[in-house]
């Protein structure tokens, strides 16, 4: 995996991609339980991902390797406060420091 990993804002032709990444992440969540895990799938749909980036150019932050999505970063911002909804990493992708990176950019936005 010595492709270069490009960080951004997600396009919004990348939310069926981002979402079904969501989705793996957080059927993956040891911690939560199978109830809590289909109400967050069900909220990050396509549609609600491409309308927050409507709203916020910001919303969602994605890791490139080219044109596949292996990270995440969606938030949101509440009385000037930013609010850290989700993250994550492609499995395949994990222990790169992509994590860390999606943080510290949407740190830095």
């Amino acid at each position: 995996m010595c492709q270069t990993i490009q960080l951004r804002r997600m396009r919004p032709s990348e939310a069926p991609a981002v979402s079904r990444l969501m989705k793996r992440v957080i059927h993956g969540c040891s911690i939560y339980n199978d109830k809590a895990k289909k109400s967050e799938v069900g909220k990050y749909t396509p549609a609600l991902l491409k309308d927050r980036l409507a709203l916020d150019p910001d919303a969602v932050f994605v890791a490139a390797a080219g044109r596949k999505v292996v990270g995440f970063c969606v938030n949101g911002r509440d009385d000037g406060l930013l609010l850290l909804e989700w993250y994550g990493v492609d499995a395949a992708w994990r222990e790169h420091g992509i994590g860390r990176r999606l943080l510290d950019k949407l740190i830095s936005s």
